[in-house]
C-alpha cells in the first residue's frame, strides 16, 4: 500500500508524452521498489514459518499474481527509459541546431546592415532595429568608416560569446545521465528477476504436501524388511 501511494504521487502532474516526466516516473518507481520487494519477502517468510494459517497462504497467492505483473512492468521500464533518453537527447540537439541557425542568420543580417549603412545615423538606426551593438550619440561624430570598423569588432566579440554558449551540451552532464540510465536499467531488470522468482516459488501448503508424499514413497516397504534368505545358523534340525 505504501509503495502504491508513493508510486502514484510520481504520476502527478500527468504528462506522459514528456520525456522528462517519463524519466522521473521510472526513477521514482525504481527508488521505491525495494520497499515492495522487502514486503514481498516478509510475506514469503510468514507463510513458510506458519503454513497452517490460511490467511498468509491466501495473501501470498494474491501477492504472487501481482508480482508477475510487477516483474513485467519492471522489464517494460527499461525500453521506456531508453526511449525517453533518446527523445530528450534528440530534442536538445534539434533545439541547439535551431538556435545556432537563428544566431548565425542574425549576425549575417547585422554585418550586412553595417556594410550598407552610409551615415552614422543610419547605422545607429539599423542597430536599434536589429538589436545589435548600441551606438550612442557621441559616436555619431566619428567617420562612417571608423564607426563601421568599431561596430564590426563588437559584433565579432558578441558572436564569439554566443558561439561559446552554443558549442554543444555539457559532455560531463551527458555521461552522468547515461550512467544513471544504465544503473536504473540494470536495477529494473534485477527487480523484475526478483519478483518473477518470488512469484514462481512453490506455496507453503503445496510444498508441505509434496514433502509428505515424498516421505511416503521414501519409507521402506514391509517386504523389504523380510530377509530374502534365512541364515544357516538360525535353522534348527529336528532330532
Amino acid at each position: 500500500m505504501v509503495f502504491a501511494i508513493s508510486a502514484l504521487t510520481l504520476f502527478l502532474p500527468l504528462d506522459p508524452t514528456n520525456p522528462t516526466w517519463q524519466l522521473r516516473v521510472v526513477g521514482g518507481v525504481i527508488q521505491a521498489a525495494p520497499l515492495a520487494l522487502v514486503g514481498f519477502l516478509l510475506l514469503h517468510g510468514a507463510a513458510h514459518l506458519d503454513p497452517e494459517r490460511s490467511r498468509y497462504t491466501l495473501r501470498l497467492a494474491t501477492a504472487r499474481q501481482r508480482a508477475l505483473a510487477a516483474a513485467l512492468g519492471f522489464v517494460l521500464l527499461v525500453p521506456l527509459q531508453a526511449t525517453a533518453l533518446w527523445t530528450l537527447f534528440t530534442a536538445d540537439a534539434d533545439q541547439l541546431a535551431q538556435r545556432r541557425a537563428s544566431t548565425e542568420a542574425t549576425f549575417v543580417a547585422l554585418r550586412s546592415a553595417v556594410g550598407e549603412a552610409t551615415t552614422p545615423q543610419e547605422l545607429q538606426r539599423e542597430m536599434r532595429v536589429l538589436r545589435g551593438p548600441a551606438i550612442n550619440d557621441q559616436q555619431l561624430d566619428q567617420p562612417i568608416a571608423a564607426l563601421r570598423t568599431q561596430t564590426m569588432r563588437n559584433l565579432d566579440r558578441t558572436q564569439a560569446v554566443m558561439d561559446q554558449k552554443l558549442r554543444g551540451p555539457d559532455q560531463k552532464g551527458i555521461i552522468e545521465l547515461v550512467q544513471n540510465g544504465i544503473r536504473i536499467g540494470v536495477s529494473g531488470l534485477a527487480f523484475a528477476f526478483a519478483f518473477a522468482l518470488g512469484a514462481l516459488q512453490c506455496r507453503p501448503a503445496s510444498a508441505r504436501r509434496c514433502r509428505s508424499v515424498m516421505g511416503v514413497f521414501s519409507r521402506p516397504r514391509s517386504r523389504d524388511l523380510v530377509p530374502s534368505r534365512v541364515p544357516a545358523s538360525s535353522v534348527t534340525t529336528r532330532r
